[in-house]
């Protein structure tokens, strides 16, 4: 049975430039800084608050990530409920409730862990995967809105304007109408038509690379120039992406990269490689380290299928266990209070254990 694609994603601030559409036809880098800033308008990734010092530098790596540990804690379930001891209760008294701890935001996907044999993880970028333009469309939608809220917009704006080109030559306006009740509707016009119109005039091609700087890791593709424009990188190694002239946003490059960028470059005919050509191909998604939650979620998954167990927040992988392989493929995985793994056993004489992975 095909899972069907959760609508629920993390949020992130949109910050872009609000516009006319009449300034649409004068658009430059300097009237639309995010184009070529190392800050995208519409597009920032949440970090978590440890990774980040006082003096707002990110941490490196530990020596040893969380993400892998030697041992796993059994511990039952019953353990986790509140067991008043006798005494404390009477008839005319109820127990007393403990509210439920509050879950971390920013760590913790919004999308159960489906079993390795479903045929989606959950992520709508899996269905756009063939029409790079509704994805980047996509992942701007699910800044500062969730996607219980923001997907159906962004359907209902694909139908009334499916085009790059409808949605550059509808009124700004008409626009605003329809996704009115997100909020920030003027910059998300704005944005919207910006991408329009330079997926029109320059879309993303084939041997032409654009500068971003700092991505994926700090330092990288600031020896290119602002408004230069590279070959493949067979020709010129240094570090460019073809969508770099449309954002600088870290989750729309990482979600564009795993779903997009294999077919435009026509390694493969899908984003997970289907149809490959060239002997000992990678996917360019196993290449990916994405800083988005639900993104890392989606690769963690991906990775069991292929047999490893991978650490989103190094991005070095081991040979999955074998308890740990068996119970994806059987769906006992959730998520923990940290963004890590849970094995959930087979629940025996009433008892249901939990193993917990960090």
């Amino acid at each position: 049975m095909e899972l069907p694609i959760l609508q629920k994603t993390d949020a992130f601030d949109l910050n872009a430039n609000e516009c006319d559409s009449s300034e649409l036809s004068g658009l430059s880098i300097t009237e639309y800084p995010f184009l070529a800033s190392g800050i995208s308008a519409v597009d920032t990734t949440e970090v978590d608050a440890s990774s980040i010092t006082k003096s707002g530098k990110r941490q490196r790596p530990p020596a040893h990530s969380p993400y892998f540990t030697q041992s796993l804690s059994l511990t039952s379930a019953k353990s986790k409920k509140s067991i008043l001891s006798q005494g404390e209760t009477s008839k005319n008294q109820s127990p007393k409730k403990e509210s439920p701890k509050k879950r971390p935001t920013g760590i913790i996907s919004c999308i159960p862990f489906p079993p390795l044999s479903a045929p989606y993880f959950g992520l709508i970028q899996e269905k756009l995967a063939h029409d790079p333009f509704r994805l980047l469309i996509a992942v701007t939608f699910l800044n500062r809105t969730h996607g219980k809220h923001a997907i159906p917009v962004f359907y209902n704006l694909m139908d009334k304007y499916p085009t790059p080109q409808s949605i550059l030559d509808a009124p700004k306006e008409d626009i605003v109408s329809v996704i009115r009740h997100l909020g920030l509707q003027n910059q998300r016009a704005a944005t919207y038509q910006t991408y329009a119109k330079i997926f029109c005039e320059t879309p993303p091609t084939k041997g032409k690379r654009y500068a971003v700087h700092d991505y994926p890791t700090k330092g990288l593709g600031r020896d290119v120039k602002k408004g230069e424009v590279l070959p493949e990188e067979s020709v010129d190694s240094r570090m460019a992406w073809e969508i770099g002239h449309m954002t600088q946003g870290p989750y729309a490059l990482d979600s564009w990269r795993i779903f997009c960028r294999d077919i435009l470059l026509g390694k493969a005919r899908g984003w997970n490689g289907e149809g490959d050509v060239e002997e000992g191909f990678q996917p360019e998604w196993m290449r990916v380290v994405p800083e988005d939650k639900e993104l890392r979620a989606f690769l963690r998954w991906m990775w069991l299928k292929e047999g490893f167990e991978w650490d989103p927040f190094t991005g070095e992988k081991e040979v999955a266990g074998t308890d740990l392989l068996r119970a994806a493929m059987e769906g006992r995985i959730a998520w923990d209070d940290a963004g890590g793994m849970r094995i959930l056993e087979v629940e025996t004489e009433g008892r249901a254990d939990d193993v917990k992975r960090d």
